[in-house]
């Protein structure tokens, strides 16, 4: 009887072990052929294994690392600073000198591969690769490789400080070069719109120029057309006066010699006519044709009598 209660619990507890010892040693498995593909270099096939192990166990700091290290080898370095970084968590100083050591060579391979795309990015990868290593032979003061790659890297950053130094003075040289090249076309635009305006100005001034000169021609011509009229005119007037006067002279020598009652007339005295035909001469003579402006019969006003 107390044999079959005491296969009755073994039976029983059995079952309850039963998943976690086929759980680890899913792990385990998964580890293994992870492992064995990464000794074959294939390094995808291993990462697929160590991502099943650690599905079981996502907190486990070896299975971390080993990830972070096939990604690494893969190329796949984002990835890889990932899981190196969880596995730099555990306890076992080991395993984290290891981490350091692959966290610097893992920033060094990225820094290098994208150093002609963004050489910041490249040379803040270079600097994180020294402090890894510096790390890690704080961790192992033997670790001969990790001094190394140490050495290494700090020539590969000076040349990547150098080549940077040498890029950002190209990129201003040619800031530069786009901005004089601004300004010249800014001042040759400017320059071009003063001569546009200089020129509208002068088409402007040639114009008024123009237009004043016939204005001024054609009121030289109008005037000049006037004063032929009116030389013409006044010889007309002038034909006429002669004609009345020697008539009406007649007329009076002949009024003078029936009635003898006119007296002679005073030589100094002028008759209008006279009169008017000298202002006009003077006119011609003296003054240019529209300065004097003479009204016929109009006369100046003799002076008030003094009162004795």
């Amino acid at each position: 009887m107390r044999i079959n209660i005491c296969k009755t619990i073994l039976l029983i507890v059995s079952y309850l072990m039963c998943p976690q010892f086929c759980w680890a040693a899913s792990k385990e498995a998964a580890v293994k052929a992870g492992n064995a593909l990464f000794a074959k270099q294939d390094f995808t096939g291993a990462v697929g294994h160590y991502q099943g192990a650690l599905k079981k166990d996502q907190e486990s700091d070896r299975i971390n690392f080993d990830l972070g290290t096939a990604y690494h080898k893969a190329g796949q370095y984002d990835q890889a600073d990932e899981h190196l970084q969880k596995s730099l968590l555990t306890r076992d100083d080991h395993l984290r000198q290891k981490a350091y050591y692959n966290l610097g060579s893992n920033d060094y391979r990225r820094g290098i591969a994208r150093e002609d795309k963004n050489i910041g990015q490249a040379v803040g990868d270079l600097e994180k690769s020294l402090d890894a290593y510096q790390q890690a032979i704080g961790l192992d003061s033997k670790d001969e490789d990790a001094k190394a790659n140490l050495d290494f890297v700090k020539k590969e950053l000076q040349r990547l400080k150098e080549k940077q130094k040498k890029a950002e003075q190209n990129q201003q040289n040619k800031d530069q070069g786009k901005q004089g090249e601004q300004e010249q076309q800014d001042k040759s635009q400017s320059g071009n719109s003063s001569q546009k305006q200089q020129e509208g100005q002068g088409q402007k001034s040639s114009s008024e120029n123009t237009s004043t000169g016939d204005q001024q021609s054609q009121e030289k011509s109008s005037a000049d057309s006037q004063a032929e009229k009116e030389k013409k005119n006044n010889e007309s007037r002038q034909g006429q006066q002669q004609d009345t006067g020697d008539g009406g002279e007649k007329k009076n020598l002949s009024s003078t010699s029936s009635t003898g009652q006119d007296q002679a007339r005073d030589p100094k005295e002028l008759t209008s006519q006279e009169a008017q035909m000298m202002l006009n001469q003077y006119q011609k003579k003296e003054e240019p044709l529209g300065l004097l402006q003479f009204v016929p019969g109009l006369r100046r006003e003799q002076p008030v009598a003094k009162d004795w």
